[in-house]
This record gives C-alpha cells, structure tokens and sequence, in this order.
C-alpha cells in the first residue's frame, strides 16, 4: 500500500512512501515541479464513491495532466533530497515522513497519521 506517490496532491509530493514485504520504504525527491499561481484547476466538488465522481476524476486529471506537461522542474537542495530510506517500521516511516515534512519537503496531509493507523489496525 502506498501513503502518498510524486502523483499525489497534483503532483506536489515531495516523497513517495509505501509498505514493501521488508519494511516501510521513503523515497525523497530530488526535483519537483514550478507552480505559477493559479495554475491548476479548482479541487473537485464531488467526494470519492458519489455519483459523477469517476467521470469528474477523469476529466479533471486530463488537465492536470496537460498543465503538468507545461511546467520546469528545479533541483531540491534540502538535505536528504534524492535519498531513499528502507525496511523501516511503521514509527520509524512517521518519524521520517515528519522530519522530511520539517526540513520543508512537501508532504500531503495526513501521511504520518495514516501510517501508524495502519501499522495499529
């Protein structure tokens, strides 16, 4: 299972973070896409499972794909960029995640938490 790709949050992800038969893995960027203000299309109005949500999923990601298409990448030069960490435990992956998010790698929300839910149920 992954907790967030580079595809995540329109492609803002910074990490790449997914459980493996050995442990937990956290890959570190070590470019990332420019966003110019106003760039990317508003979020969806519909939740996922509702009727239209597919379709609606669809069409908004054939934009943000387009607009990906048109963006520069830049080097990351925070420490840690480019690096990969493995066979880490559910605590050690958060801990990870949390510090990367402090260096200032872009995290999508909720990836720290969704991890340690995961490693409890």
């Amino acid at each position: 299972m992954s907790y967030c790709r580079w595809s995540s949050d329109d492609f803002r992800s910074d990490l790449y973070v997914y459980e493996a038969a050995d442990g937990f893995v956290v890959h570190v960027a070590s470019r990332r896409y420019v966003y110019p203000d106003g760039v990317m299309p508003p979020d969806m109005d519909v939740k996922v499972g509702d009727p239209g949500w597919a379709g609606a999923w669809a069409e908004r990601n054939m934009e943000v794909q387009k607009i990906i298409d048109t963006l520069d990448l830049e080097q990351i030069t925070l420490e840690q960029a480019g690096e990969s960490f493995y066979g880490l435990d559910a605590e050690e992956a958060a801990v990870k995640v949390a510090e990367l998010r402090a260096i200032g790698f872009y995290v999508p929300k909720g990836v720290e938490e969704s991890i340690l839910e995961e490693a409890d149920g």
